[in-house]
Parts: C-alpha cells; structure tokens; sequence
C-alpha cells in the first residue's frame, strides 16, 4: 500500500521526477491548480498529500542512506532547539529573524525526513527527536577561535565544542553578554548549516535510493541559501568572522573566475573573471595582513567552502550561455553578501583596522556587484535551463509564506499552490533535460529568487502579503512571456509541446496572483489614508521615510544599513520584445526621469556615480534582454554613507544612463533586474541569432 507523504517532500520529489510516478507531469500534460484545497494550518508546504501518493521504495536503502536520515534528523532538532533558545534570548532583530527562520525550515523538513524514512522502511533511533543538542560551533568565545573555526571547509562534529543555546538556561546569566552569544550562536548555525549542505550534496551525487536522491538534490536551494544568511550575518556582527568570510569568498571568486575562463567564449565574461582574479588576489593580501596580527588562522589557497564547492561542482557540467548565466548568477549572489556584511562592518565595525579595511574595499564590491548583475540579465539561457531556475525560483519564496509572515490564508494557500504545481513542472522540465541531454543548472542558484527572497524574508503580515503577491506576478509575467514565445517560436518539437502545454498554467498563475493583489488591503500614508494611485506595496510622496517602504529590508541590528543593499540603475524606457511590465509598487523607473512616479522614495543623501572599479557600460542600454525579468521591488531602504560621501551605499539610486535629470526618488531595479543587451550591430564571440521578437541577442547567448 502507497504511503503519503507531506506536500514538501512530495514536491522535491516531484521537482525531480524521483520515485513519484503519479505526480510526474508528462510534456504534453500541464499541472492543474488547486484552489479549493484547505489552507496549510502552519505553513503552506508541511502537512500531508493525501491525494499524491508516491510509489513504493525505488530500491533498497543503504546503510549510508538510512545514517542519512537519522542525522538529518537529529541535527534539525538540534538546529531547532538552539533557534529557539536563541529567539528567547538574543535582543538583535536580524539574529532573533534568522532564528526564526530555522525553526520553521527544519520543522518542515524534519516532518519530511521522518515521512520519507517511513515510506522507505526505515526505523529513526528514538534520539532522532531528542540527541544532538551540542554545539558544532568549535568556540571558545576567543576572537581568534572565532575566526579559525569559520574558515574551516566542511567541519564535522566537534566534540570539544561549546554548547550554544540548546535550552535557554544552558548560556548562564551574567558569565556572556548576549552580543557575544550571538556571534556564537551566528558561529554554531554557520557549521551547522555548512555540514547539512554538505550531506544532502552527498546524498544528491550518490544516493542510489530514488527518493532520497531527488529529495536531497531539490532541498539543497533552501540549504543553501539559510548558509549563505548565516554567513552574512555572522560577517555582518563579527569582524574576525568577516575576514575569515570575506577571505573564503575571495578565494571562491577566483576559483570560479579560473573556471569561467576555461569555459565561457564570450569577452565580457572573460573580462569580469579576470577583474575577479586581480581585485580579489589584492584584498585577500590585505585581509591576510591584517589576519595574521591577529592571530586568526586563514584557508589554504584551493580549498573552498561548501557555499563555493557546491555551485562550482554544477558549474563545471554547463556550458555556453547556461554556464555564462549562472556563472554570473552566483557572482551576484556571493557579492549581496559580501557588501551587505562590509557595509555593516563599514558603518558600524567594531574593529577600527577591519571597518577602515571594509570602507575602502566597499566601493569595488559595489562595483563588482553592479556589473555581475548588468551581465547576468543580458544573458539569455537555454529555455530549459530558465524554465527550471523560473520553478526553483517560486518554490523558495513559497517556503516563507509561513503563518507568521503570511497572516491572509488565501496567500498562505496559493504559496502551497506554487509549490506543487512548480514542483511538478520541474519534473517535466528534468525529463525532457535528460531526453534531450542538457545539463540543468540544479546547484546554482536563480539571482532573481534569491533578491526577491531577500526582500521578503524581513516582512510580515500585510507588507509580505502585499510583496509577495507582487513579486508572484512580476515573475509570472516573465514566465509566461518566455513560454509564449517558445509556444510560437521554439524549433525543438518536443520543447515547443512542453511549452504549449505548461502556458496555461502559468497564465492561470498570474492571474490569481493579480486577483490576489487587488484583492489585498492598498498601502496607507501616514494619515491612514490610502493612495489608490500607488497600488499594493506603495507609499505615496511624503510618506515617512524612516519607515521602509514594501520591498526594503530592514537593516541589520546597529548597522545603520541594511546587508547586501544594491540598486543598479538601468534605462527602462525601452523593454524588449517578450519583456513584461511590472505590477505597480515594484519601484520601476518612469520613462520620463523628470517626473517622479507615485510611491518612489528619495535617494539617500551622497549618492554619485559607481564608486571605484566599476565598468563603463558598451551594450545599447535603451533596450533590455528578451525574456528577461522585470525590475524586482528595491530590496533594501538606502541610507547615507558615513565614510565616504563620494561613494553610494549599497542600494543607493543612481541616475538610468541616459536621464541628465534623476527623478526625485526615482527607484531602480533590484539585483537581477533587466539590464543592458549588447550593441547588436557588434556581437560578442559566442553570442547566438536572437529568437523571434527579441530586439538584440543577448551577451553569451
């Protein structure tokens, strides 16, 4: 008899076709929503699919598979014990946020292991649900320990650790102050997660039990991203934390670099891997100067972290445009954090050397960002390869539209929606990749769902539901505009059939993420008055500004500014053929940069052109790629720097290339947003005849 299993593990399952035939969506037959389902009662991915059995266990576990789950377990509920310790201690928003976070993310996926270890015959020892409350943290409370343990690749348990939190009484009042036991607390979670990926990354490559392989392969995304929040957290409050980081992070850039210089034909990836390579060889020198005064003890060269590890891994398997794109996906978002956790270490450091170190080095990084994201959104992807990061992309910001954020029951109810039906998807989407022998990009992950989670991730109540829909219809939007083109356009039989297929519904999707929108309470003024003109999520002119406006994050607790803030400013008065337009509140430029629109907020004070190390663009920066994303919402609130004035904060507006007058407040696209095609009369080397309605090829396409 077939075994139910929860909605998330059915549709990571689903996400890869793993030993879930009856939940797998032939080319040729769409996934059907399910609007009159019950809403989840405590997230919308956790209780069980009654009605999407699974198939009985593919083959048999063994022995490394069934330590496998038994770990996972344990070490989710140890995970959860030390988060929710923390969330009744810590005072720091940021920390008490995170926290959060974990206890709803491995409560769900404990759920999931433990239905998974069920439907596959396999006995949990009781300490699954009671072991594993020691720290993995390997701290002291020394600054040098601190920093030591942080640069470790791929620790394992530390039987020597320091246990951190697991009950409230297990840090005793008075011995820590509780900004010490947050950066251990930040120290621990960091380890910890970077041992979860590196268990799950096993299983995905080796695991010979279906099931177990697809449900590891497609949890990794999550995964990852609660690793990269931690990471930056951590770097973010801890000056040793963010040498050994920010060190790591240049030591993974110039591995990466190195690759893309082996694989990628086109001039202006080349050219950004050889800036990688030379800028990050420089600040490595200076971080390990300063390092070495301090005792802290540095990685090798070669070895890399299991954040770099990972995505490089799939890396190394791509080639043409979807290596260019996600190349230049993981290069936006290992710089996110890399300059939200040097502007925190910039403005409010502790460490005089180290903030000095953050607020030279802050400029480039932006620099460095900026360009990463310029050439990612000009990059057009294989339909494949897009339509999977397109699925990857719902499925994550799903995950946050718990009870806690999400308080309307009809958003907590369509998230459960996307993540099934997207899940289903991209079975069809790994099958017709095997058929077809195309690699998908599944380690890496989709800059544009990352920006977005990261706007949502600090929001709650009618802000996350209004930004969440928000952001479910712009995406739609590019979604549909792709797979209506490759309906029409799309040379390969069998591609084209699954586009067909799959465009209703997508197009079913949009539309009850709009109805959703209208149908939530408008933004108000201060007054209390709403500003109908604005639409969901927007603010009208003289709104308070202290206040983040729907799409911002809030910054970091005694930082000043808000982690990973960036804002390139493109000219989007000219979208391409295929491109779709954003839903109102989503900050996009007006055409006419003289008149600011309803709802744009004011530029920080300081802001100037891209600080030192950015790149002058060449591409024709009137028209954006085919089938690119529309401008996602400004994902964090600018502020002034305080060191240098001549230098913009990471999410400070500049003006578009061709406005001689910015807007007052005029908002610019997020990380990940259209940007710049090439000049087509000039192509790069590598770049492909454009598809039918798109105005310029796209750079490495």
């Amino acid at each position: 008899m077939k075994k139910a299993l929860p909605l998330l593990l059915t549709a990571l399952l689903a996400a890869c076709g793993g030993g879930n035939d009856d939940a797998a969506v032939a080319s040729s037959q769409p996934a059907t929503p399910a609007p009159s389902s019950p809403a989840p009662s405590s997230a919308p991915i956790p209780t069980p699919d009654t009605t999407t059995p699974t198939t009985t266990p593919a083959s048999t576990v063994t022995a490394a598979e069934s330590t496998f789950l038994s770990e996972s377990v344990q070490s989710g509920t140890a995970i959860v014990q030390q988060a929710q310790a923390a969330l009744q201690r810590s005072s720091n928003e940021d920390v008490r946020r995170f926290a959060q976070l974990l206890i709803d993310n491995h409560n769900q996926l404990n759920t999931s292991l433990a239905q998974l270890a069920q439907a596959n015959n396999v006995t949990l020892p009781a300490s699954a649900t009671s072991s594993g409350a020691t720290g993995t943290a390997g701290a002291t409370g020394s600054t040098s320990t601190t920093g030591t343990t942080a640069g470790t690749q791929n620790t394992t348990t530390g039987n020597s650790a320091t246990t951190i939190g697991a009950t409230p009484s297990a840090n005793p009042t008075g011995t820590t102050s509780n900004e010490e036991l947050d950066r251990l607390y930040l120290q621990q979670s960091l380890q910890q997660q970077r041992q979860y990926v590196t268990r799950f990354n096993e299983q995905a490559n080796g695991a010979t039990n279906a099931q177990i392989k697809a449900f590891a392969l497609n949890t990794l995304p999550l995964l990852q991203l609660q690793l990269l929040t931690a990471k930056e957290l951590d770097a973010s409050i801890d000056p040793a934390a963010y040498l050994v980081g920010s060190y790591e992070d240049g030591l993974g850039e110039i591995s990466l670099a190195n690759l893309a210089l082996e694989k990628s034909q086109v001039e202006a990836v080349r050219s950004y891997a050889q800036m990688m390579i030379a800028h990050h060889t420089e600040l490595n020198q200076q971080i390990a100067a300063i390092a070495q005064a301090r005792n802290l003890t540095l990685p090798q060269a070669g070895t890399l972290p299991v954040e770099h590890a990972v995505p490089r891994e799939s890396l190394a398997q791509l080639s043409g445009a979807d290596f260019n794109k996600a190349y230049m996906s993981q290069n936006v978002i290992v710089h996110l954090g890399d300059v939200g956790a040097t502007q925190a270490q910039s403005t409010s450091g502790t460490d005089t050397e180290v903030r000095n170190l953050a607020t030279a080095s802050l400029p480039r990084l932006q620099a460095h960002l900026q360009e990463a994201t310029d050439l990612h959104a000009s990059i057009q992807p294989s339909f494949l390869a897009a339509a999977f990061q397109s699925n990857v992309n719902e499925i994550l910001l799903a995950t946050l539209a718990t009870p806690q954020r999400a308080t309307n029951e009809a958003v907590r109810r369509y998230a459960q929606h996307m993540v099934e039906d997207h899940g289903k998807q991209n079975t069809a989407v790994a099958q017709l990749a095997g058929q077809e022998n195309v690699v998908l990009p599944t380690k890496v992950l989709p800059a544009e769902g990352v920006i977005a989670y990261r706007t949502l991730l600090p929001k709650s109540g009618d802000d996350f539901n209004r930004t969440y829909t928000a952001e479910n219809v712009r995406l739609h939007e590019v979604a549909v505009a792709l797979f209506t083109d490759r309906a029409a356009n799309e040379s390969d039989p069998e591609q084209k059939a699954f586009a067909t297929a799959n465009l209703p519904v997508l197009t079913a999707h949009l539309q009850e993420a709009a109805q959703l929108n209208d149908s939530l309470p408008a933004a108000t003024t201060p007054t209390g008055t709403t500003d109908p003109a604005a639409g969901a999520g927007a603010t009208t002119p003289g709104a308070d500004t202290s206040t983040p406006a729907a799409g911002t994050t809030t910054p970091p607790a005694g930082s000043g500014t808000p982690a990973g803030s960036t804002t390139p400013g493109t000219d989007a008065s000219t979208p391409a053929a295929g491109t779709t337009t954003p839903t109102a509140g989503s900050g996009t430029p007006t055409a006419d940069a003289s008149t600011p629109a309803a709802g744009t907020t004011t530029p920080s004070a300081g802001t100037t052109t891209p600080g030192a190390g950015s790149t002058t663009p060449t591409a024709d920066t009137s028209t954006p790629a085919a089938g690119t994303p529309a401008p996602a919402p400004d994902p964090t609130a600018p502020t002034a720097p305080t060191a240098d004035t001549t230098t913009p904060t990471a999410g400070a507006t500049t003006p578009p290339p061709d406005a001689t007058t910015p807007a007052a407040g005029a908002a610019t696209p997020a990380a990940g947003a259209a940007t710049p095609t090439p000049d087509p009369t000039t192509p790069d080397a590598g770049t492909a005849t454009p598809t039918a309605g798109a105005a310029a090829p796209a750079a490495g396409t």
